[in-house]
């Protein structure tokens, strides 16, 4: 019998993929929550841990519903509001809404005293430099890293990271290195900020000699990232004798754009190296002698893993595990045995709808866990709103709390181990106007 070929247009497509998630109750805006998590709410309203109205609304429209807290520091969080929406509105004194964010737990070190592989991945990864970590004062150009701390420590992590990949034999993959800054909706001025005689500008005169304030603005942007580069060259240069090249790229500017692009997100740095993988064919060993490479993509190792806990972090003995899944990458991980002694076996978003939450002394707790005091500063790179232009800036965090990401069974040292890879999660509080939010 001869097949029959049937054409489908886009639009069929796209409607049977709606119809299969449909039946399969998937977990998105127009989906339904599953039997067990019913059962879980309907009992909540039993206990009196959730109102009427939040029982009501969580059946009638569970990712799109944002539970009001009225300015009070307690009430309940939406675990299954789907990306974007908060979890909580009108939070607090400061009306803020509640978002999370989650990002796989990265870094970390290896044990001392174990011997390096011999074959060694290099990478250097995109880095936004923002927040605390930018070296520049109001209206000024040059970075003046002995003024901030925390800039100087993030430059020589970018520089150390170039400096071994280079010293590694990767300085030919360097070709397209790029830099671009950015300038937030604040307009630019001739003053120069508290503590400086005068404006730093290498041209001329102030700002190139533009007096438009959407120039001036570009002309910060622009002249700040080129600044970066080229003391990322010369420091480079002078530890490797590599002369690195670094396309400044136009920068972003976010003048006369009003409030909601105003803050740390829109004034940022972002360094792109471009580069490709680097594998080390041979390396010293801690006994100082010299071992032929050979593949250990997969290799797992025993590693010293940070994990945060009540707001502190330390350093954990665990696991770096290759996961062979997709494209593969590595996973930092404990022991299922010693992330329970531990305690890192919070259910977020996977056991529970609704649990309570409450602010006390600036502190945040969600359903009895204590993530620690708010701050101002991101705990992790590259948290920020959806849509900052209609959600409104951040204008607190939550510490990271570290939890289980998945389970999975692994083989370290020829010894086969169950497994916990972690995640760090961190809440996020913003402003926005509530009058977006009429249900």
């Amino acid at each position: 019998m001869s097949k029959k070929i049937i054409k489908l247009t886009e639009g069929d497509i796209e409607n049977i993929v709606k119809k299969v998630i449909e039946e399969q109750n998937y977990g998105g805006p127009k989906g339904s929550l599953s039997k067990d998590e019913k059962i879980a709410i309907k009992q909540q309203y039993k206990n009196d841990d959730i109102s009427k109205d939040d029982y009501k609304q969580l059946k009638k429209n569970p990712f799109r519903y944002s539970p009001n807290w009225d300015g009070k520091n307690s009430g309940i969080l939406n675990y299954r509001a789907s990306y974007g929406t908060p979890l909580a509105i009108n939070v607090g004194e400061g009306k803020y809404d509640i978002r999370y964010a989650t990002k796989l737990v990265g870094g970390g070190k290896a044990i001392q005293g174990k011997e390096t592989p011999p074959i060694k991945t290099l990478i250097i990864p995109m880095y936004n430099v923002e927040g605390s970590s930018l070296p520049y004062a109001d209206n000024m150009v040059m970075p003046y890293f002995d003024k901030y701390p925390d800039a100087s420590v993030q430059f020589e992590e970018i520089v150390t990271d170039f400096i071994e990949y280079i010293k590694a034999g990767g300085g030919d993959k360097l070709t397209n290195v790029t830099i671009k800054g950015s300038a937030d909706s604040g307009k630019p001025t001739l003053q120069w900020p508290s503590g400086y005689s005068k404006l730093d500008h290498p041209s001329a005169k102030p700002y190139n000699g533009k007096t438009d304030p959407e120039e001036m603005n570009q002309y910060l942007a622009d002249t700040r990232a080129n600044q970066y580069a080229q003391a990322l060259v010369s420091s480079i240069k002078k530890e490797t004798g590599f002369d690195l090249k670094i396309k400044v790229l136009k920068g972003d500017n976010f003048y006369g754009q009003g409030e909601s692009k105003r803050g740390e997100e829109f004034r940022k740095i972002t360094l792109n190296p471009n580069a490709e993988q680097h594998e080390v064919k041979n390396v010293t060993n801690v006994d100082g002698t010299k071992t032929p490479g050979k593949k250990i993509e997969n290799e797992n190792t025993k590693w010293m893993v940070p994990v945060y806990t009540d707001g502190v972090g330390k350093y954990r003995e665990g696991y770096r595990v290759w996961d062979d899944y997709g494209s593969g990458t590595w996973h930092l991980a404990l022991s299922v045995e010693r992330a329970d002694e531990l305690g890192v076996d919070w259910p977020f978003g996977r056991k529970k709808v609704v649990v309570n939450a409450k602010l006390d002394n600036n502190s945040l707790t969600v359903d009895g866990k204590l993530l620690g005091v708010l701050g101002t500063r991101p705990p992790m790179i590259g948290v920020s709103n959806p849509n900052p232009s209609t959600d409104g800036p951040i204008a607190y965090y939550s510490p990271k709390i570290t939890t289980k990401s998945a389970i999975r069974t692994t083989v370290v040292d020829n010894e086969e181990i169950e497994v916990a890879y972690l995640k760090d999660i961190t809440f996020t509080f913003s402003v926005k106007p509530q009058q977006q939010y009429r249900r």
